[in-house]
């Protein structure tokens, strides 16, 4: 672990005395929707980063500190460079376009500090970071503060990704929220859509369209299946619409946007994925960090049902959110999405505390019918990783490690299964209304119910293996 570092913590040292300054450290201002919350400041020559909030933040009577993992009072958490540094790099996209983000930019992405300097103005939930004294935003000209996105220029570069980026509009970066697939984030106002140039305005909308792997084909159609499916169970799950433009795109609803009543400006509401609430760094996103080689496997460091579940001493409400965290779990397995992992599930934070938020992210991995794609989910269930594993003595584990009576899990696999039966004619129709391929929508549905049911029938004697197994550890 790298040496704390107090004196950047504390706002002292050479470096934030008005008499020398330190041209190797970057000071980055954190904002909460509009109000300046800290500093973040990255040394280049220690490469060490601290975290200081701002007395002002906290006369604010709804001040509170930016995730669990970076409470205002820890002042240990604050310089410890790795604890901060995870925090503000789950921030950041991945994969493809991050990569093409660092290349037109020139910045390393092992850069944190740089690259949220320059992606820092439109993240997910409320924080916006801009180097230290710059303006919130550069208008085109004056007065222009919504760029149009037509149907059909979204068309086009959809079809041309592979010569025309996705992460790139007018020369600027049009994306900086977290994930792998292709996005676009828009302000969505009466049906039309925009980029924003202004600091009052956000995106309200992700736009996902197919991927260009073609091990993913049908994704857009799974994704809407598998949420509309969420929500008709018991699991919240962000509001979906699927749309042709011709091409297929699932448009989702950002549940950390509040757009004002006359349009004209948008609330950013604050919420921290997993790995930020644990403190974690994106590569423990999941619980078998390194991989599922016979080798490493064993290796169980990263995220985890049981510290997702641990969290509930920071809920507002830790008997609803052990409910919703225990059915979200339940249809992971349900419909085997085995990228169920710890960056794919979200909380709003306040001065309350956490609340957890809509799900999102949701596919059926079988639906794809590739070799090419793991079966193992993300996070264990006891110590099974995938479906055929998983029997009533690992749901026991669970329900140990994760501190739920064996009576509410099994109770909620049960329902959950008796919910899919009941809905399956109303998805189907919901599908069919949407020209979604009756194929597609069976196979995740017979899939989902046949894993529920069987499921279900080894739950049934749950309580009495968890009484002779675990009840004398309790």
């Amino acid at each position: 672990m790298p040496a704390k570092n107090t004196a950047l913590a504390r706002g002292k040292g050479p470096m934030s005395t008005a008499s020398t300054v330190d041209e190797s450290v970057l000071e980055l201002e954190v904002c909460l929707q509009d109000q300046s919350v800290g500093s973040l400041l990255y040394s280049s020559a220690n490469n060490e980063y601290s975290f200081r909030y701002s007395p002002s933040w906290f006369e604010m009577p709804t001040a509170h500190g930016l995730s669990p993992s970076l409470q205002p009072e820890d002042s240990a958490a604050l310089s410890n460079s790795a604890l901060v540094k995870n925090f503000f790099e789950n921030l950041l996209p991945e994969g493809r376009a991050l990569e093409e983000i660092c290349a037109n930019r020139q910045i390393s992405k092992a850069n944190v500090a740089g690259l949220l300097a320059n992606l820092g103005l439109d993240l997910a939930g409320a924080v916006s970071i801009k180097v230290k004294g710059s303006k919130d935003a550069i208008l085109d000209e004056p007065g222009d503060r919504l760029r149009p996105v037509s149907q059909q220029e979204l068309s086009e570069r959809i079809r041309n990704r592979s010569h025309s980026s996705l992460t790139y509009w007018d020369g600027k970066v049009r994306l900086s929220v977290a994930g792998y697939q292709d996005k676009v984030v828009v302000f969505e106002r009466e049906g039309d859509w925009y980029f924003s140039n202004s600091p009052e305005i956000s995106s309200t909308v992700i736009i996902k369209p197919e991927p260009v792997n073609p091990m993913m084909a049908g994704a857009v159609y799974n994704e809407f299946v598998c949420m509309r499916l969420a929500d008709m169970v018991g699991v919240p799950a962000a509001t979906v619409r699927l749309e042709r433009i011709p091409e297929p795109i699932l448009i989702v609803d950002r549940f950390d946007r509040e757009v004002s009543a006359d349009n004209e400006s948008v609330r950013r509401i604050h919420v921290v994925d997993g790995c930020q609430a644990l403190g974690l760094p994106v590569t423990s996103k999941y619980e078998r960090l390194y991989g599922n080689n016979k080798d490493v496997s064993h290796i169980r460091d990263g995220a985890s049902l049981p510290l997702l579940f641990g969290l509930r001493r920071h809920s507002t409400a830790p008997i609803v959110d052990d409910l919703k965290l225990l059915r979200w779990t339940i249809f992971q397995v349900l419909i085997c999405n085995t990228d169920a992992h710890a960056k794919n599930i979200s909380y709003f934070y306040d001065e309350g505390g956490l609340r957890l938020a809509p799900t999102y992210d949701l596919l059926c991995a079988p639906a794809f019918n590739n070799e090419g794609l793991v079966d193992d989910f993300a996070m264990g269930i006891g110590d099974a990783f995938t479906t055929q594993d998983l029997n009533v003595y690992e749901w026991a584990d669970f329900c140990f490690r994760c501190q739920l009576t064996p009576q509410l899990v099994a109770k909620e696999i049960k329902s959950m299964t008796k919910k899919l039966h009941e809905k399956s004619s109303e998805m189907l129709r919901i599908a069919r209304d949407h020209d979604v391929p009756a194929s597609l929508t069976d196979f995740i549905l017979q899939y989902a119910i046949e894993v529920g049911e069987a499921q279900s029938k080894g739950v049934s004697s749950l309580t009495s293996v968890y009484r002779d197994e675990y009840k004398r550890k309790s």
